[in-house]
């Protein structure tokens, strides 16, 4: 059980994709305004693949030598890396491209736009991967003692005041765009992914329970309560306070995969391998949503298209990029 992967967090990364599908939308966007769908559901799919990440990382960290060091060895550094750059690089090329030819934007706003991921619907992600990648293990290490998951949770906490009093100054959209890039909003669910990971022995139905119900309690305080307005400015939905929420359905599947070793239905089969190649999906909707806000390339079509587009480039895209890296890694393996 150790060394098996766990197909239902494959099955709870199929959901989220969706969701996130769903979240950039123009319906979705339509009926955003006090819907309780997004801050209780639909907004937890990015906070939510940051606790798996944590988790799932925190698997492949224990196996490897690399568990005693503060840093990923060469050919870890580079295989993990290569699987968030490559399939990244020709997308955001097709990108540039429209900003040059059909946008035609100065030079400035182009070096800006790159800088700062300002295309797509969750631009941000790829960049925030790239950080998560280089700081994991250092990240493993400060965690080891209660006293630096604290630390942790207080350089989270301490950078949304921060970058929340910063918004409100001159150019402070250039913070917040940094903000917006910025591994430190997301500290607290990489941490929480960790310990998840170190507990999950002691993950129980009444643990879990206690997780969701004091969760809710939070996501409703942090988006409803005004009081927190003054802290949580910038992204409220998936702050810190959220983190909790977050972990309910990470600490559910945990326990379902307990109950059902293995799932031979087709159905169940399909979604978890959509859910292996969520990253890549979620690029395509990136691109799919970019290209459909352009003029005289193509309208955004119904909701449910763009999600059966979306899942099936994402999936043969994924596929695709398997061959590539295998060759590429090789390669630079023996560099």
């Amino acid at each position: 059980m150790e060394n098996k992967r766990n197909d239902y967090l494959d099955l709870l990364k199929f959901f989220l994709i969706v969701l996130i599908i769903i979240t950039h939308s123009n319906l979705a966007l339509s009926h955003r305004e006090g819907n309780f769908l997004f801050p209780f559901i639909i907004d937890m799919s990015v906070p939510c693949f940051l606790v798996i990440s944590g988790y799932v990382n925190s698997i492949s960290f224990s196996k490897t030598s690399n568990q005693n060091s503060w840093f990923y060895e060469r050919k870890s550094l580079v295989r993990k890396t290569c699987r968030i750059i490559i399939p990244f690089v020709p997308l955001t090329f097709i990108v540039i491209f429209c900003w040059v030819f059909l946008d035609r934007i100065s030079l400035l706003n182009l070096l800006f736009n790159i800088v700062f991921q300002r295309w797509g619907q969750g631009g941000y992600y790829p960049i925030i991967m790239l950080q998560f990648i280089v700081l994991f293990p250092l990240l493993a290490r400060i965690t080891e003692k209660p006293l630096g998951c604290v630390a942790l949770l207080l350089l989270n906490l301490l950078s949304e005041i921060f970058f929340s009093f910063l918004s409100e100054m001159t150019y402070g959209s250039i913070f917040t765009c940094f903000h917006r890039i910025c591994i430190l909003r997301y500290l607290s669910f990489i941490v929480a992914g960790i310990l998840l990971y170190r507990n999950r022995q002691s993950v129980s139905l009444k643990s879990t329970m206690l997780t969701g119900l004091f969760g809710l309690v939070l996501v409703y305080c942090v988006n409803y309560i005004t009081v927190f307005d003054h802290i949580f400015k910038l992204w409220q939905t998936t702050s810190l306070p959220v983190v909790l929420w977050a972990c309910f359905p990470v600490m559910t599947m945990l326990l379902l995969e307990r109950k059902q070793e293995n799932n031979n239905n087709l159905i169940f089969k399909c979604c978890t391998s959509l859910g292996k190649a969520s990253y890549h999906i979620f690029l395509i909707q990136m691109i799919w949503y970019f290209l459909s806000a352009k003029e005289g390339l193509f309208q955004e079509p119904p909701l449910l298209f763009s999600i059966a587009a979306c899942l099936l480039i994402g999936f043969l895209f994924y596929q695709m990029d398997l061959l590539v890296q295998k060759t590429i890694i090789g390669k630079l393996n023996h560099v």
